[in-house]
Parts: C-alpha cells; sequence; structure tokens
C-alpha cells in the first residue's frame, strides 16, 4: 500500500504556453545590451541629443579664457606715488601698482630733523608769520600726546611720493619719501644758486670744514 501525505500539496500544472521558447533556444545577449535600458538614468537631460559629441569637443567648450594681469615692475631709482593701505609705529604698507605691497619705514615718511623744529614751528597768529614763509604749524595737542602702540604715523588712505630704493629679502619693493624729497631740495638750492638770491639760515653745527645749517 502507497503510504502518501495527509494533505499533500501538489505542484500546480502550469499550462503550456504556445509562444515560450526554450531556453536553449534563447541567444545570450553580451554586456552592452544588458545595461543599455540603464543607461538613461546615468545621463543628464539635455545629453540625449548630444551623444555624437567627442569628449575633446566638450573639454574644448568648457575651457576658460584666463586673462593676463601687468603689473608695475619696480627698479632702484623709479620715482612713483603709492596709497597707503596698511602699517605700523614702524612702517607702513603702501600699494604702488606692483605685484608686492612695497614697505616704507618711519623713519623714510617724516623725514624732520630734531634739532631744527624749534626754528621750523611757527605760529599762526604770531607776527613772525609772513606771506612767503615756510614752516610747520605746531599743535600742542598733537605733539603732547604719546605715540599710539600699532598705529601708523600717517592716515590709512594717504597718497605718499616716494623714490624705489630696492627690494627686501622678502622681494617687496622698498620705499623711501625721505630720498626723493631730498632730490627736490637740491634742485631748489641749484636754483637758488642760479638766481643768485640771498638767503637767510640758521647755523646748526659745525666741524673741521665749517658751518652747518639746513635750507630745506
Amino acid at each position: 500500500e502507497e503510504l502518501e501525505l495527509l494533505d499533500k500539496p501538489y505542484p500546480k500544472q502550469a499550462f503550456a504556453d504556445p509562444d515560450e521558447v526554450e531556453p536553449s533556444q534563447v541567444k545570450k545577449r553580451n554586456k552592452e545590451e544588458l545595461l543599455e535600458p540603464f543607461y538613461k538614468f546615468l545621463k543628464p537631460p539635455d545629453d540625449e541629443d548630444t551623444d555624437s559629441v567627442t569628449l575633446n569637443q566638450i573639454s574644448t567648450e568648457e575651457k576658460t579664457e584666463k586673462v593676463a594681469v601687468d603689473y608695475y615692475e619696480p627698479k632702484a631709482g623709479d620715482l612713483v606715488m603709492g596709497v597707503v593701505v596698511s602699517g605700523n609705529e614702524n612702517k607702513l604698507d603702501v600699494n604702488v601698482g606692483a605685484d608686492m605691497l612695497g614697505t616704507m619705514l618711519t623713519k623714510e615718511v617724516l623725514p624732520l630733523y630734531k634739532k631744527e623744529m624749534d626754528n621750523l614751528l611757527c605760529d599762526v597768529n604770531g607776527e613772525t608769520l609772513v606771506r612767503g614763509k615756510m614752516g610747520i604749524v605746531k599743535n600742542d595737542e598733537a605733539i603732547s600726546g604719546k605715540p599710539a602702540i600699532g598705529r601708523p604715523v600717517v592716515d590709512l588712505g594717504t597718497v605718499l611720493f616716494a623714490e624705489v630704493l630696492g627690494r627686501t629679502l622678502g622681494g617687496r619693493p622698498l620705499l623711501s619719501a625721505r630720498k626723493l624729497f631730498r632730490r627736490i631740495a637740491w634742485h631748489r638750492v641749484r636754483q637758488i644758486k642760479l638766481l643768485n638770491e640771498p638767503i637767510e639760515v640758521k647755523i646748526t653745527e659745525w666741524n673741521t670744514g665749517g658751518l652747518l645749517t639746513r635750507i630745506e
């Protein structure tokens, strides 16, 4: 007698499909054909009509033109004009149009002679102030105050005329307003000599060569 299980599951009989193809008749497709339906999900929307464009053409179109910027090349002896952009009590950073900011030491910004300050300072309301006289107006409030730490000797944005002395070890232009105006002072002295005009001076020092004074 045949042993049978209770409620034995019987596999459903699938009806034969007349169009069904035998597995042996299915042709093997290559990898590209299998992945072709999924390529459209990886492409941007605009690339559907530009499949024929090569990668070289795309890279050429995406190239951006580089704009060449020519900077001023400071050389020793050049006379320049610059704007103070930063600084401290020791030096100033001056933009003269070069690739790097120029450096000007404080002593090269205000070349005032201490021994002659009393003679140069003048009183606006005094009788000694006459037309054509050159002098420096004294400001008691400014002179009495102490220099602020970290504050430049001139305000930012001040326009300075200077001469290029050379470059620092870091490659920055080294500037001097003192040397430029020394040139101008000597030019004025030569003019005075050519015109043979008498001038009044004050003797400040002396040495074995003679008496010393300052004209400018």
